[in-house]
């Protein structure tokens, strides 16, 4: 009795734990095990229904919204400038775009510093060479891995249509 006992009970156990690994979400399924395909008659006509959770339709309104907006992809600027008032920084811009009116300025505000960024750089060199040439003026500036936004795209002219 005693014998059969010790053989039946593991046994039952590890089917038991078996059928809960199964069920359990935290396990990683292969694609296959994960998919369900099932082939459709495409020949006769038919309507389709489609169940979706509510939180769908928020994510797809969210990410249109921010499509709306400029789109941004890393890259690096120049900070030159950091304080904890928003007046020297503003300063700080405003004596910057006198000198260089074409580069981009970015004022962020990251608690309890102001950050002065500028320019918009797709790599670390070109980022580095402009910094070089802002060391004698703005000394102590740092090249900052960031998300730019992409220049704007110039509209085309038309060419006059010949006859």
């Amino acid at each position: 009795m005693r014998r059969t006992l010790i053989f039946t009970l593991p046994l039952l156990f590890s089917s038991a734990v078996a059928q809960e690994d199964e069920n359990d979400w935290r396990l990683y399924k292969s694609p296959e095990e994960r998919v369900t395909v099932q082939k459709i008659d495409t020949t006769t006509p038919g309507s389709l229904i489609i169940r979706k959770a509510p939180e769908i339709d928020t994510l797809i309104e969210r990410l249109s919204i921010a499509d709306e907006g400029e789109v941004k992809i890393e890259g690096f600027t120049v900070q030159i400038a950091i304080s904890q008032k928003s007046a020297d920084v503003n300063r700080m811009q405003a004596e910057f775009l006198r000198k260089y009116p074409d580069v981009p300025t970015k004022i962020d505000y990251k608690q309890p510093n102001f950050r002065l960024r500028v320019g918009r750089f797709y790599d670390r060199l070109s980022a580095e060479r402009f910094l070089k040439e802002l060391s004698g003026t703005y000394s102590g500036g740092l090249v900052i891995k960031d998300m730019i936004e992409l220049p704007p795209i110039p509209e085309k002219k038309s060419l006059p249509e010949s006859e």
